[in-house]
Formats: C-alpha cells, sequence, structure tokens
C-alpha cells in the first residue's frame, strides 16, 4: 500500500512514517522545510517498504494537487499543522496559522476527495475547553476551543468532515463529482486525453450515474457494470446496463466485466454491440419448445450459435422447432430451418425452400450460410 504523510519534519508525522516503514509501506512523506528529521535511514526500512520525501507548501493548492496526483495514493495521513499553541496567540502569526490548520487541510481533503483515497485527519483535544469530567466521546461536538490554535484545528476538521462526508454512501452524484473532480485536476497539467470510467456493480446506479455524467460534461464515457458477477447473473447486468445506456446514445467505449474467462468478456460485449445494432454480425433467431417441436431444438440452435459466433456477416439465422413458427414467424430472417419430424425445412428470405434429415440441419444450414 502507497501513503502520502504530511508534516514529517514534526515528532508525530515522523513516527508515522517510522511505523509505516516498518509494516512495509510505501511512504511518500512531505514538509514545507528540509531537516534531519526528514532523513530516513535504511534501517526504518522494512522489507519491501520505499520512502520518498518531497517539500510541499500544503498552504498553495496547486502544489498539493500537483504531487498526490502525480503519488496518488491509497491513503493520507495529514499531520502537518501549525503546533506552537503560545505562537498561534501572536497577531502577526494568526494569518499564517489559519492557512496551514484550515486553508492547508481543506487543500488536502480536497484533493484526497477528488482522487477518491482515504484520508486520516490528526485533530486535537484543544477543540473542547478542558472543563469536563468524563471522557469526550469519539463523535463529541461539544466543541469550546479557547485558542487560535484550538479554533483553526477545530475548523480544519470540520473542512474535512464537510467535503469528504458530504455523500454517505456512494450515490450517482457523489460518483460523478468524484469523476469530474478528477478530470479537473487533470486538466490543470494540461492533460485532456480523458475518458471517464463510473465503477459500480448496481445496476440501477450505474445507469443512473452515467446518465448524469453525459448531462454534466462532454468527456467520452467507458461503459461496464463493475464486478457484475458470474457468466450468467454478469450477462444479465451488463446487458440491462451498457445496453440501455447505448441505446440512449450515451457511451463511446465498453467493457464487460464476468467472474469467467475473458474471452466471454469479449464476446459478450460483441453480442450486446450486435443486438442494438451497433456491430455486424449473425444474428440468431430461435423460438422456445413446444408441444410442436420433433427435433432436437436447443442442441440444434446451441451447435449453430456457436458455429457462427465468428462469422462477420451481417445477417439474422432463425432456427425454429416447427412450421408455425418457421417461415411464418421467422420470414423476416435471411435464413433458417423450421423442424418437423425427424426433418427440416431449410426457407430462405427469397421464398425458396427445400426438405432435409434431421441429422443433416447443422451442416447443410452453415452450407447454406455460406453462400450468402
Amino acid at each position: 500500500m502507497k501513503a502520502f504523510v504530511t508534516g514529517v519534519a514534526g515528532q508525530l508525522g515522523y513516527d508515522v512514517v517510522k511505523e509505516l516503514l516498518k509494516r512495509g509501506y510505501t511512504v511518500v512523506g512531505s514538509d514545507i522545510t528540509e531537516n534531519e528529521t526528514n532523513k530516513v535511514t535504511e534501517a526504518m526500512v522494512g522489507n519491501g517498504a520505499s520512502y520518498e520525501f518531497v517539500l510541499l507548501d500544503i498552504t498553495k493548492q496547486a502544489s498539493v494537487e500537483k504531487e498526490l496526483s502525480r503519488v496518488c495514493p491509497e491513503v493520507v495521513v495529514h499531520c502537518a499543522a501549525w503546533t506552537a499553541v503560545d505562537a498561534a496567540e501572536d497577531e502577526e502569526n494568526i494569518e499564517k496559522v489559519k492557512a496551514v490548520n484550515v486553508t492547508g487541510t481543506r487543500n488536502i481533503a480536497t484533493v484526497c476527495k477528488a482522487l477518491n483515497c482515504k484520508m486520516i485527519y490528526i485533530s486535537t483535544d484543544y477543540v473542547f475547553d478542558g472543563q469536563g469530567e468524563t471522557p469526550w466521546d469519539p463523535d463529541c461536538t461539544d466543541y469550546a476551543p479557547l485558542s487560535v490554535y484550538g479554533r483553526t484545528k477545530l475548523l480544519g476538521e470540520l473542512a474535512v468532515k464537510e467535503l469528504l462526508a458530504k455523500y454517505d454512501s456512494p450515490t450517482p452524484g457523489a460518483l460523478v463529482e468524484s469523476a469530474l473532480n478528477h478530470a479537473a485536476l487533470l486538466e490543470r497539467f494540461d492533460f485532456d486525453d480523458i475518458v471517464i470510467s463510473i465503477k459500480s456493480s448496481d445496476v440501477n446506479r450505474m445507469l443512473a450515474s452515467y446518465r448524469l455524467a453525459a448531462e454534466k460534461c462532454n468527456y467520452p464515457l467507458h461503459l461496464g457494470v463493475t464486478e457484475a458477477g458470474t457468466e450468467r447473473m454478469g450477462l444479465i447486468k451488463s446487458a440491462i446496463g451498457i445496453g440501455s445506456l447505448l441505446c440512449d446514445g450515451i457511451g463511446e467505449t465498453i467493457r464487460v466485466s464476468l467472474t469467467d474467462e475473458p474471452v466471454k468478456e469479449i464476446a459478450a460485449a460483441k453480442d450486446i454491440l450486435k443486438c442494438i445494432g451497433k456491430r455486424k454480425g449473425v444474428t440468431i433467431v430461435s423460438c422456445p419448445t413446444c408441444g410442436r417441436t420433433r427435433i432436437d431444438l436447443i442442441g440444434t440452435a446451441k451447435k449453430v450459435e456457436a458455429a457462427l459466433a465468428d462469422s462477420e456477416k451481417d445477417i439474422t439465422v432463425a432456427v425454429m422447432g416447427c412450421v408455425v413458427n418457421g417461415p411464418g414467424e421467422a420470414r423476416e430472417a435471411d435464413i433458417g430451418i423450421a423442424g418437423g419430424d425427424g426433418c427440416a425445412v431449410i426457407f430462405k428470405k427469397d421464398g425458396t425452400q427445400r426438405k432435409i434429415k434431421e441429422e443433416e440441419i447443422v451442416s447443410e444450414l452453415l452450407a447454406e450460410v455460406e453462400k450468402l
């Protein structure tokens, strides 16, 4: 895991870095100045761990965006703060204290939200007045700071809560806002080759998110139901989600996510595109079995489908169980078969027909398809 730690020149930040390195983390530490406490010895670096130090002024939003976007950490431990409590009361220092403890913290939280990474903010008991007789609960809001330091740390704490707790669940609004914030970061660094993909395994949330994104931006959208599941449910969820959006004119690229062989994902994606007329290929039309069926309709349909899976012929092939469902209901097909009693009829859109034996159905039908 990669962690970004601010304020590593201070005792808390330094100790956090030491502990993370012992546990094998990849750590990037930052501070506004470089001193001896920033220099991590090889003895502190555990197996697989690594350390990098960067100079960073957290009060400069552009600098925060640049470094965190470069590192792309999974978690930011925000230890940087103005901690000289008495000096914070001096008139000439008050604006500096606010810049570090409030603006700097807001900058960190804003970028963490845009990058969708976790943030750990270190607050202080100075946000209270110290007059209680029992320990405060973790979620206690009986704030009563008595100093500039306490008030600025509280404002930083509230900024983090406001930014990171705006949405209490991955709603479509939250997902789209996060995606657009990330895109905005890239644009600030003159990178505009952007495609947006919104991750959700819930079909309704996925649909609502992409529709909202299409309203709010002109970026190309990469459609997919994330972690859709095993082949059966994954295909259903993907067909509904991806297919619905494509039919509405939303989406430029797609990806089907299945807990199965990757080749099945590709086949499913092609089939979705084919079903809505976005890709050429053979479309199979087949009816359910019923009392009129006298051939192995299920087996025949599967064999025909498998044989024509890679064909790029833009045609419709019908595999029907009887003459009622054959040339009648499937008359729009380019070619097809209608089952009889141990036999079948091959029919074409031009009206020609011929009778064949049941065991010849697949081979004869495929031979006729090749002629088209």
